[in-house]
């Protein structure tokens, strides 16, 4: 796994459109991870509270969240929502220590919905950013090795990425053909390409900020 030290801007809860907080002076750790494993970025953020604002915002779960950092003479700025609190431990009667886990906002879109439509005579690489664009919306860049072969598909009232899934079984390259075509958000794009084009590239980072925190569970498709 790859590692990269960042500076972190800024830490933004967004609780709702009145109250937009600044966490990143209280925030002890941050972990933002990226795999061709998983469909979209996750990570963790570990805070001392010493003001108090787990309970004034109240951070209750599926709060927006936009974490802006540099990285050398990169800025990036990632956007999702808290799907988690845990570790909750009351160190002293005004400091608290928790730890939030986020996932990009393409997932919370992803689990509150389902599509049930069909697609005629398109390549399952065209399907797919269809599904993106059109299902769950997102307005990142989408960085697809253009697949071979029409295709006609009907998506069984299932989730988006689990549409994606099934679409990437389907999956050949029209330039190599090959097949093994993974899924995946990084913090600029989607990746919709086969394993063995993958390891051709520079791989992609994993952004460390302090001391990981493993989380016990992970989201589902």
């Amino acid at each position: 796994m790859y590692q990269s030290k960042v500076t972190v801007r800024s830490i933004k809860i967004v609780a709702n459109e009145n109250s937009i907080t600044d966490i990143s002076s209280i925030f002890t750790s941050l972990n933002i991870r990226e795999s061709i494993d998983i469909p979209t970025i996750n990570g963790d953020i570990t805070i001392q509270d010493e003001v108090g604002v787990y309970a004034f915002l109240p951070i209750i779960g599926q709060e927006l969240i936009s974490i802006e950092f540099d990285d050398g003479d990169i800025t990036s700025v990632v956007n999702g929502f808290v799907y988690k609190i845990s570790h909750f431990k009351k160190e002293t009667p005004q400091r608290s220590r928790y730890v939030l886990y986020f996932s990009s906002y393409e997932q919370f879109v992803n689990q509150g919905k389902r599509i049930r439509r069909s697609f005629k005579s398109m390549t399952p690489s065209d399907i797919i950013v269809d599904i993106l664009r059109n299902d769950i919306k997102t307005t990142k860049k989408i960085v697809t090795e253009q697949t071979s072969g029409d295709i006609n598909y009907i998506a069984p009232n299932v989730t988006p990425f689990r549409a994606i899934k099934q679409l990437l079984k389907m999956s050949v390259s029209g330039n190599k053909d090959n097949s093994n075509y993974v899924f995946f958000e990084n913090r600029i794009s989607y990746i919709i390409a086969p394993v063995s084009s993958l390891l051709h590239q520079t791989p992609a980072f994993n952004y460390i900020y302090g001391d990981r925190v493993e989380d016990d569970t992970s989201s589902s498709p």
